[in-house]
């Protein structure tokens, strides 16, 4: 089993890309309407080169995910460079953390109607159901106002099924990206692969993808918590 890995806030990443010369980026921004405006987004876009995947699930009602991110440190080879996989954590990242962290999840009491997880996806699907946690909803690009497509993680028995699963969405991802990404036909891409390999999944309607994530950043800030990715996953290679 592999050791911890480093996680950071995507928070941090988007004040990089303000402004890479900061030697201290971390928490210099403190307006979401500024760190979130799309200059910024539009430059980790071009930086990762690739598409972006929310892993959301409840760390308790979920333990075969909870183990497979906090445990087998797989995530990142798992994904490879041209998927940023981002999640929820129930404390803040702004600079690097460890996971598995050595304390108690702060959000594992939390009911699943009110985790951040759940309102996340919810925030998106409104006015329609929202489709059920745990899963992967994977987004284009932070710039470009386009649909999402959702991955349902049901079921799951052990962490091995739940890295054999997420694996193969990611597996389908990359395969749907080709040899360059469309982010404009990547929904479409995306679902038809999905279909071909007997993948279920969701897509939401088309929405603005700045107004997502400033809804997703404050319903994890009203919970202290923040949206991380992995350390190593944090740009791909042109």
């Amino acid at each position: 089993m592999a050791g911890p890995f480093l996680v950071i806030s995507i928070r941090t990443l988007l004040e990089y890309s303000l402004d890479p010369t900061a030697k201290n980026a971390a928490g210099h921004v403190q307006s979401f309407n500024r760190l979130f405006q799309p200059d910024a987004l539009a430059r980790l876009d071009f930086e990762h080169r690739g598409v972006y995947a929310l892993l959301l699930f409840h760390p308790t009602a979920d333990p075969a995910i909870a183990e497979y991110v906090n445990g087998s440190g797989a995530l990142a080879s798992d994904s490879g460079p041209r998927i940023m996989v981002l999640f929820t954590l129930g404390v803040p990242a702004r600079a690097p953390v460890a996971l598995p962290a050595g304390s108690r999840d702060p959000w594992m009491e939390l009911d699943r109607d009110v985790h951040p997880s759940y309102a996340i996806l919810r925030s998106l699907f409104t006015p329609k159901a929202p489709p059920a946690i745990p899963g992967i909803l994977f987004l284009s690009s932070l710039d470009v106002d386009e649909e999402s497509v959702y991955v349902p993680l049901a079921g799951l028995q052990d962490s091995s099924e739940a890295r054999h699963r997420i694996a193969t969405a990611f597996s389908v991802a990359d395969q749907a990206i080709g040899e360059e990404l469309r982010p404009k036909r990547f929904a479409d891409d995306l679902s038809v692969a999905l279909l071909r390999a007997q993948v279920p999944y969701v897509r939401s309607d088309r929405a603005s993808t700045r107004e997502f994530l400033i809804r997703a950043f404050r319903v994890v800030s009203r919970h202290r918590g923040d949206i991380a990715t992995a350390v190593n996953l944090g740009m791909g290679k042109p």
